[in-house]
């Protein structure tokens, strides 16, 4: 696999590292020829979401727990609402393009499209033997790249060394196991071993139900055995239900006869019953009118009532005002005690008597006129606010009309002064034919000031006559109050003639409703005595009694029938249960036999069997190629060793993984977990790329090209230069291309053929989008 160009949008890393939104790293041009290939920059400039997005694979090895699906998730690395990668790589002659897009708007979703190049140089959706084609689901896409590329397991433990990977020291038996399978190519192994696995469970859940079905045929027996015991002394039980049907007959029969004959004597009675019923509804209908009427005639008294409380209420206010009415009398006699102490003036003012009824009368109709006026007043003021108005518009439009007139004049006044007048050019100015325009509509701008004018004047002669017609009127005397009087004393015999004719109205309506109900009560009481309804209920209640016992005597009776047709059945059940149990326990014999052979099948086609042989016998070569490349790049000091079968602690050998490291200068043979940090990632790194050695000799899965994010950051210079060396080797033993690697040494950097120095492209913007 081999990358050519990559495009990243929307990417967190590139844009906390680089600023920018999008961007194409064209490999072609910029690591053309190289073997290998550094990736720079600053710290935190997108180097690793860089590397990590060079494989066609749908996850960030740097960021994922595992490489397999469910532990990595795209959606924490990108911040755009529609996302893209999009890498152009090829792979044994062929060249691929991957296109995921991540978005976020909305519901989260992830869209994944593998295309191949044709012929006829279109792209095309991938096609797998197998008829998956690439339709954008993210599952169909992992399908074609593994087919492609295989596991990625296999591709990031062997070929693609990210930063912070898991070293091959802490994988458990079962992982490493399962990884080495995949490198050794026992893929169909370990799926006869996973259907033998399917089988087993098949068998198992076969199994379980011929026992189910085992436990179901005992149960059933023990359910024989239990409803035979129950049902034994059905032929007795039949006789004697059938003595108790016909005993429940009889006694039907007779209940039948007595209700019957009640049944009779009622219906004798019923127009007796319905007179009667008519009476009592007559009698209740007559109490129910009388009580209206009486409620009716109250109702109307009780307002009377209130009425006569409402007139008390208005004698007391009378007469409160008429106590203060006479303590102003009382007032004005003492007053008119003091006049009458002096008599000549009160002569003088009984000869003066006439003179002043005569100025009241005047004073009258003087008061009289005064409303008339204030009337008019009130309408005079409405004229004066319209007059107003009206002048108002009228100054308005005579204030423009002058202004036009004034405009027009001056405008007419230019002819005189343009320099033009007189000329050749008088026919063409502008200025002179808008002056000779004004001197035509002047006569019409003066006629329209004068009329103005003239409205003006009118408008100012009518407001001056309101205002004098104001000024006759003068204030209009406030209108005179009408007082309501009332005859309290007329209207006091009035409820009281009222009252009386309810009260004599309830007491008519009292006898005539006691001489009804009389009637009604002697009508009733001549009617013969109400049919006994006890009896005819009892008859009722004897008839059902005989009818549920018949039915109870017909129930038993079937049961006894029941029952010994079903004794009859449980032993022809019991024949049928024997016969079924001798087949289900052969079956469950047969089952139990495939299942012991299919385990050891499973087993032997699982990590633990052929496959760890498999892994025994690969052990030597990776350890091989392994030891060759510590020999050839950081001496004979460390060699390794693989070993699948490990000790207990009794010394009992058993199935295991351990990869033991000896140190030929001091001579201790150690597993690899206990090394340190150091030497640890020196042996890892030579371990790694012996499994991609392996798998390019021995399985002929090849990857032209490899990868490696800051593997080198413990080591020390010295081991880095090895490291470095190292790198080439596994180039040459291997027959790779190129390898991408970052590192944060500066000198390992400049050891490479080419350098994509990601804050040049960025400030340059070559090769960047």
């Amino acid at each position: 696999m081999r990358p050519l160009a990559l495009t990243l949008k929307g990417f967190r890393g590139v844009r906390a590292g680089l600023g920018l939104d999008q961007l194409t790293l064209d490999f072609e041009r910029l690591a053309d020829g190289a073997e290998l290939i550094a990736i720079a920059g600053a710290n935190g400039s997108g180097k690793t979401t860089i590397m990590d997005n060079l494989t066609p694979f749908t996850t960030l090895p740097s960021r994922a727990a595992t490489a397999g699906p469910g532990s990595f998730s795209y959606y924490d690395h990108v911040y755009r609402l529609e996302s893209e990668k999009d890498l152009t790589w090829a792979h044994e002659g062929r060249r691929y393009r991957s296109q995921l897009i991540i978005r976020l708007n909305g519901r989260r979703r992830t869209e994944a499209f593998l295309h191949v190049l044709d012929a006829h140089g279109r792209w095309q959706p991938m096609r797998l033997d197998d008829g998956t084609v690439s339709d954008g689901k993210v599952e169909t896409y992992t399908r074609c790249v593994e087919a492609i590329c295989g596991s990625a397991d296999t591709f990031f433990t062997s070929v693609f060394s990210a930063q912070g990977k898991r070293q091959l020291s802490t994988y458990r038996n079962a992982e490493i196991k399962t990884l080495l399978a995949d490198l050794l190519g026992q893929e169909e192994i370990r799926a006869l071993g996973q259907k033998a696995a399917e089988t087993v469970r098949l068998l198992k859940a076969g199994l379980w139900a011929i026992q189910q079905e085992q436990g179901g045929i005992d149960e059933e027996a023990q359910r024989v055995d239990a409803e035979r015991q129950r049902l034994d002394g059905a032929t007795a039980r039949m006789a004697s239900t059938a003595g108790a049907k016909q005993a429940a007959q009889s006694a039907l029969d007779a209940a039948q006869a007595r209700h019957a004959q009640l049944a009779a004597e009622r219906e004798q009675s019923r127009s007796t019953e319905v007179r009667r019923t008519q009476l009592v509804a007559e009698r209740k209908s007559m109490l129910d009118s009388g009580s209206q009427t009486v409620r009716a005639l109250e109702a109307q008294d009780h307002g009377e009532c209130q009425r006569l409380e409402r007139l008390d209420q208005r004698v007391a206010a009378r007469i409160q005002q008429e106590r203060t009415r006479r303590q102003a009398l009382e007032q004005t006699r003492r007053r008119c005690a003091d006049v009458l102490a002096e008599a000549d003036t009160v002569r003088r003012a009984a000869m003066r008597l006439p003179l002043a009824q005569r100025l009241l009368r005047l004073r009258e109709a003087r008061t009289h006129a005064r409303r008339e006026q204030g009337r008019a007043l009130t309408q005079c003021q409405g004229v004066e606010r319209l007059a107003e108005q009206k002048l108002a518009n009228i100054e308005r439009d005579a204030g423009k009309a002058v202004f036009a007139a004034e405009e027009l004049a001056h405008r007419f006044g230019l002819t005189g002064e343009v320099p033009c007048a007189g000329t050749d050019l008088q026919g063409r100015c502008k200025l002179l034919g808008d002056a000779r325009e004004a001197q035509v509509l002047i006569p019409n701008a003066k006629i329209q000031v004068t009329r103005l004018a003239i409205e003006k004047a009118q408008a100012r002669a009518t407001l001056a006559g309101i205002e004098r017609e104001l000024a006759s009127l003068g204030q209009c005397a406030a209108a005179v109050a009408d007082i309501e009087t009332a005859d309290e004393r007329t209207e006091r015999q009035q409820i009281a003639v009222s009252r009386r004719a309810i009260a004599e109205q309830i007491e008519r309506q009292a006898r005539l409703s006691s001489a009804a109900l009389a009637r009604l009560d002697d009508a009733l009481v001549a009617l013969p005595a109400p049919y006994d309804e006890q009896q005819l209920a009892t008859a009722v209640r004897a008839l059902i009694g005989a009818r549920e016992a018949l039915a109870a005597a017909e129930r038993s009776q079937l049961a006894a029938t029941r029952d010994a047709q079903a004794l009859e059945d449980l032993s022809k059940q019991v024949a049928a249960l024997i016969a079924r149990r001798k087949h289900v326990n052969a079956r469950s014999a047969q089952v139990e036999n495939e299942l012991a052979n299919w385990n050891l099948f499973a087993r032997c086609m699982s990590n633990d069997g052929l496959i760890a042989l498999a892994i025994d016998d690969a052990g030597p070569a990776l350890s091989a190629l392994a030891n060759d490349l510590l020999l050839a790049c950081y001496g004979p000091r460390f060699t390794v060793s693989i070993h699948t079968l490990l000790e207990t602690g009794n010394g009992e050998p058993k199935e295991g993984f351990d990869i033991v490291v000896h140190d030929g200068e001091t001579g201790e043979s150690k597993s690899l977990g206990l090394m340190s940090g150091g030497e640890r990632s020196w042996v890892e790194a030579c371990l790694t790329r012996a499994i991609a050695l392996y798998l390019a000799q021995h399985t002929g899965r090849r990857y032209t090209t490899l990868f490696s994010d800051e593997a080198d950051g413990a080591l020390d210079p010295q081991r880095k230069r090895m490291f470095m060396a190292m790198k080439r080797e596994v180039l040459r033993l291997g027959g790779y291309e190129r390898e991408f690697f970052v590192s944060q040494t500066p000198e390992l950097t400049a050891m490479a053929d080419a350098v994509i120095d990601l804050d040049v492209l960025a400030m340059t913007r070559e090769d960047v989008v």
